[in-house]
């Protein structure tokens, strides 16, 4: 197992981590971040929805109380930008989606 310091967050620490064939982003919360107001149950509902979308990836693991959270590593994710995507992307997720 690989650890690398990444740079350039304002609350949080992170690290990519490489293990077993496969790259993740390991984020370890500041603290007192409650208090600016980041709700991290939210949070985690929001990313989990945005990986359904293919907006970003999904969190391969998350420690809710703590907002820390694990994902598999990929810089630059696929953002559909076409007339159809813009169109569904507001409503999301069916209403029989489980958050």
């Amino acid at each position: 197992m690989v650890s690398t310091p990444l740079t350039g967050g304002i609350t949080n620490l992170h690290y990519k981590i490489d293990a077993d064939g496969k790259s993740y982003v390991l984020r370890i919360t500041g603290a007192d971040t409650d208090k600016l107001g980041i709700r991290r149950d939210v949070e985690y509902c929001a990313n989990l929805a945005a990986g359904r979308l293919g907006r970003s990836t999904p969190p391969a693991a998350t420690d809710t109380p703590t907002g820390c959270s694990a994902r598999i590593f990929d810089f630059a994710p696929t953002i559909p930008r076409t007339p159809t995507f813009a169109r569904r992307s507001p409503a999301g997720l069916n209403a029989s989606d489980t958050i």
